[in-house]
Order: C-alpha cells, then sequence, then structure tokens
C-alpha cells in the first residue's frame, strides 16, 4: 500500500512544481517586435496595439485613460507624464556598438523623455499572454543603462514574479525604437514593469505598448491535489480491497 500511495503522489507533487515558460524578446534590436508578434500568431493570440497614446491628453499620465481595454498604466520618477516629439534626441551618438533599431521614432506623443530615472508599469483586468513595449533613445552600449522588463502574474508588479529581462547592449540614439517584450506558454501576465536607473544619465521617451488576449495559447491543467482525508479514506479502501483479494485467495 505505501508503495502505492507513492506512486500516487509523486506524479501529483511533481506537477505542482511544473511552471509555464515566459520568453523574453530583447536580444535582437532590429527584430524584438516582430519575433514577438511571430510568436503571439504561432500561438493563436491577437494582437493589440491600441496604446500608442496619441488620443491620450498631454500632460499627467492618467492611469484609467485605456480601461476600456481593461488596462491601467502607472509611473514614477519620469515616467509621470505624455508628451509630443520625436523624443529625447541625447546627443551621444558615437559611443559603439551602434544600432538603428526598428528605425525612428516618428513624432508622436509618448511618455517620459524629460528627466533620468524612473518605473512604468502595465497592468491587466484579466490575464494575457503576451506584453511589451518600444523605449525611444535608449542609451546602453556596453550596459550603461541596464533598463529591465519584469513580468508579474498579479496587477502592479504584485504576486510572483514571472520573468526579468534586460536591454540589449547597444546604443540606438537619437531617437531609435527599441522593443522589449515577453510572452508566456500559460496565459498568465497581469502586469509589467518597466524600469530604467538612469545609467549614464541616460532619458528615455516609452511609446506603443502591446499586448496579446488568448489564443489557443497553451496552459498548464489545474492540478488535483488529495486532502489528507482523501489520502486516508483511498487507504482505507486499499486495505478493505486487499483484504477482500487475500480472504477470496484462502478460501479457495
Amino acid at each position: 500500500m505505501r508503495v502505492l500511495l507513492c506512486r500516487l503522489a509523486l506524479p501529483l507533487a511533481l506537477a505542482v512544481y511544473c511552471h509555464a515558460a515566459v520568453t523574453g524578446f530583447v536580444a535582437n534590436p532590429t527584430t524584438n517586435s516582430s519575433d514577438f508578434a511571430a510568436w503571439v500568431a504561432s500561438n493563436g493570440g491577437t494582437l493589440n496595439t491600441s496604446i500608442n497614446f496619441d488620443a491620450h491628453p498631454i500632460g499627467a499620465l492618467q492611469a484609467n485613460f485605456y480601461s476600456a481595454l481593461g488596462v491601467t498604466l502607472g509611473g514614477t520618477g519620469d515616467f509621470t507624464s505624455v508628451q509630443n516629439g520625436a523624443g529625447p534626441a541625447q546627443s551621444n551618438t558615437t559611443s559603439p556598438p551602434l544600432s538603428s533599431g526598428e528605425g525612428l521614432h516618428a513624432v508622436s506623443n509618448f511618455v517620459g523623455g524629460t528627466t533620468q530615472a524612473g518605473t512604468f508599469t502595465v497592468s491587466f483586468a484579466s490575464p494575457v499572454s503576451a506584453v511589451g513595449l518600444f523605449t525611444v533613445d535608449l542609451f546602453n552600449p556596453s550596459g550603461a543603462n541596464n533598463v529591465t522588463i519584469q513580468i508579474y502574474d498579479a496587477p502592479n508588479g504584485t504576486g510572483t514574479l514571472l520573468g526579468t529581462f534586460t536591454a540589449a547592449a547597444y546604443n540606438l540614439q537619437p531617437n531609435h525604437l527599441y522593443f522589449m517584450g515577453a510572452a508566456s506558454t500559460s496565459n498568465n501576465i497581469r502586469s509589467m514593469v518597466f524600469t530604467n536607473a538612469g545609467g549614464g544619465g541616460d532619458v528615455l521617451g516609452l511609446d506603443n505598448v502591446e499586448f496579446a488576449t488568448s489564443g489557443s495559447v497553451t496552459t498548464i491543467p489545474a492540478v488535483p491535489t488529495l486532502t489528507t482525508w482523501g489520502l486516508v479514506l483511498l487507504g482505507l479502501a486499499l486495505m478493505v480491497f486487499g483484504g477482500r483479494k487475500l480472504a477470496t485467495a484462502s478460501s479457495r
């Protein structure tokens, strides 16, 4: 009986530690967003690109401006306001390695771009499978300003940290776009926190938040668990069944 119970319990115990794979899209400055979109499409998701801040009023960032999409925003430091322009346009354009990223940021509304450090949080009313955004004017050669995104399974950067992804080491000044995103095979993302520590005196803009609603994304089924009383009842049932088999065999 002990052997049988161990055989029953072992798969359950192992299943509890199965976690969804979270993939970051930060390594390829010229293709990150297209790689991200391809992941979404291959997993049957629907990519939403509505959060471009163009309809958002200039001035203080409004947390609930995109609430109709089930999205709330939050910012600290530099990322508390929306402005219009091509980007911060900082002057160090020669420190290698250089990258043109995914092209120049067109004149439009964007978040930040006035001071140095800060955080920007995107939270979802319902879980999503993928989320990302574009930085504008990132200066990160040799890791001078290792900005990060962190992915959580609860709103506002709470709950379980599912993954941390750091920007690739390139100089994308002036005003080039660089995408940072992450995707989960378990469709369990509830928030993303972007952090700019302001290394190297870098001033950043943020634009075009993208996220994916669930499609045929693989999910991990709920693992059935046996309570203590359930194990006791199972043991008693096995003992009774085993006793009957022994009694039958001895009567033959």
